[in-house]
């Protein structure tokens, strides 16, 4: 059991380094202030309300955080907003290998960056950062109260996404969340890598599109 876990342990360490430098090649961070002050101040705010779907892990249980993130684009290259995301709408995590009644939810507010930093014909790639903060509970079935622990995490994914029309694109998102507070009590392991697949719809492209009187445009 212990070399399994030790095993475990390597390859996710492995997998967030290979990350983090894959990201670090991607961004030249001592020029992230610079590009985005510069996207900001080029470019008018323009409303974003998307939902956010992921595929994690808590303590090898497979588990989909799910949320909502409202926010504004700055022209095609910057998405930065808030947002809310939860494990209780899908499979929870047992608190413990042995337990069937006692699970593990996580509920956070996060703060978001997004930055396009590749597009080329049909294809888009960006590098999203999260940071949240909220509540990590337990619960026994059939009580309504649990243990509480403060949360702070931070996640860091690559989507590449390619665009069969300007109406929409589908893609996949790849990338890691680290726990950096709030695991003392649980004793669990919230570090996991992240996967998702996407489905995205340009509404502004739509109602461009229906308000044409040339139906033919799509």
């Amino acid at each position: 059991m212990n070399s399994k876990k030790s095993a475990a342990a390597l390859l996710q360490r492995i997998f967030l380094l290979g990350f983090v430098l894959i990201g670090t090649a991607s961004i030249s961070y001592g020029q992230v202030g610079k590009l985005l002050k510069s996207e900001i101040n080029e470019n008018e705010p323009k409303f974003l309300l998307r939902l956010d779907g992921k595929n994690s892990f808590i303590a090898n249980t497979q588990v989909k955080i799910q949320g909502i993130q409202v926010g504004a684009n700055f022209g095609k290259r910057l998405q930065l907003g808030v947002g809310y995301h939860t494990n209780r709408l899908g499979k929870s995590a047992p608190l413990a290998a042995n337990s069937i009644n006692e699970e593990v939810y996580l509920d956070y507010g996060s703060v978001f960056l997004e930055y396009l930093f590749f597009n080329k014909g049909r294809f888009t790639a960006s590098y999203p950062l999260q940071m949240g903060i909220g509540d990590i509970s337990s619960k026994i079935t059939g009580e309504s109260t649990g243990e509480h622990n403060f949360l702070m995490i931070y996640e860091a994914v690559m989507v590449v996404n390619y665009h069969p029309t300007k109406i929409f694109s589908i893609g996949t998102g790849l990338g890691y969340r680290v726990l950096l507070f709030g695991n003392r009590s649980f004793g669990l392991n919230f570090n996991s890598p992240i996967y998702s697949l996407k489905f995205n719809l340009n509404f502004e492209e739509i109602l461009s599109k229906l308000n044409q009187t040339d139906l033919g445009g799509f």
